[in-house]
């Protein structure tokens, strides 16, 4: 499966059912509160790896799991080119 595939998939699992959000739709909007927000941060650097940046922590970054999951996207591609111009 293609990484940004598999990661849109997992986000919205994620976000389903961490917050018993039903019927979730990709690109729908979601209104988490901050504690909401912090813990979906720290699930996220876990399991991808990656330092979310505090810019982006509320300033629209969890409006949708669209956003979520190319954020990580991103953030694992820079990595990898990065990694492997050293």
């Amino acid at each position: 499966m293609i990484l940004s595939k598999k990661i849109d998939n997992q986000i919205l699992e994620l976000v389903s059912k961490k917050f018993n959000i039903s019927d979730l739709k990709f690109d729908e909007e979601i209104q988490l509160s901050s504690i909401e927000i912090l813990k979906m941060v720290t699930l996220i650097e876990k399991k991808y790896g990656i330092e979310v940046e505090d810019k982006f922590i509320f300033h629209g970054l969890f409006s949708s799991c669209k956003t979520i999951s190319s954020y990580i996207y991103n953030k694992i591609k820079l990595s990898d080119e990065n990694n492997s111009l050293k």
